[in-house]
C-alpha cells in the first residue's frame, strides 16, 4: 500500500459526502440562470434525477470496492464515465475508488491509468490535485523520484500534510537528508493523521519531531 493512500481517500470520501449533501443545491444555482428560457421547474427536475442517478452508481462503486468484486466494480465505473455522468464528480470519484482497486490488487499501471483520467477530466480542481498526488506516490513507489516531484509541483493547494509528507519522501529517496526531516516536521505540523509513521521516518533519519 503507498503511503498515505487511506488519509486521501478519507479526503475524497468526505468530497463525496458534501455532494450527497449539497448536490441538489448546486444544480438548482445553475438552473436558475436557465430558467427564464426553458423553465426553471424542468431543469430543476432534470437536474435532481441527473444528480441522484450519478449518485446511486457511485454507490455500486463504492458497494462493489466492499464487496472485493473487480468486474462489477469495473463495469460501474464505465457506467459513470460514459453514461452521460462524466460531467459529475461522481465519475471521478468512482475512477479513484477504480485505482485503488487496482492498486490493491496489484495492477499499479491500470491504477495510474485511471489516476490519469482523474487528473485530466475531473470537475473540481481539487478532485484533480487529489489524483496528482496519488499518481505521484505511485511514480516514487515505482522508483521515480524526479517524475513525482514534478507531479507534486502540480498540486495547487490543499492537502497540505499529504504534500509535506510526499515532498519528504521525495527528498528521502534523492538523499536529502535535511529537506527531508524539515518536510515530515512540516507534515507534522499541518495536523497529519498518520503521526505514528511519520515519527518513525525521522526517526529512521536520526531526527525528532522537533
Amino acid at each position: 500500500m503507498v503511503d498515505g493512500y487511506v488519509s486521501d481517500h478519507e479526503r475524497a470520501e468526505a468530497v463525496r459526502k458534501w455532494l450527497r449533501d449539497n448536490g441538489a443545491a448546486v444544480v438548482v444555482g445553475v438552473a436558475l440562470g436557465l430558467g427564464a428560457l426553458f423553465g426553471y421547474r424542468w431543469w430543476q427536475a432534470r437536474a435532481q434525477a441527473h444528480a441522484e442517478a450519478a449518485s446511486a452508481a457511485y454507490e455500486q462503486v463504492l458497494a462493489a470496492l466492499r464487496a472485493g468484486d473487480a468486474q462489477a466494480l469495473e463495469a460501474q465505473v464505465r457506467v459513470l464515465a460514459e453514461g452521460g455522468f462524466e460531467d459529475t464528480a461522481y465519475a471521478a470519484l468512482a475512477a479513484l475508488a477504480q485505482a485503488r482497486a487496482r492498486l490493491d490488487a496489484g495492477d499499479a499501471e491500470g491504477a495510474e491509468a485511471a489516476l490519469r483520467r482523474v487528473e485530466a477530466e475531473a470537475p473540481w480542481p481539487a478532485l484533480r490535485d487529489l489524483a496528482r498526488l496519488r499518481l505521484a506516490r505511485l511514480r516514487l513507489a515505482a522508483g521515480d523520484a524526479e517524475g513525482a516531484a514534478r507531479l507534486l509541483g502540480g498540486v495547487a493547494g490543499g492537502f497540505e500534510a499529504a504534500r509535506a509528507e510526499l515532498r519528504g519522501d521525495i527528498a528521502r529517496a534523492r538523499g536529502e537528508r535535511e529537506e527531508a526531516v524539515a518536510a515530515y516536521r512540516e507534515a507534522l505540523a499541518a495536523g497529519a493523521a498518520n503521526r505514528g509513521l511519520l515519527r518513525m521516518k525521522l526517526e529512521a533519519l536520526g531526527a525528532g519531531a522537533g
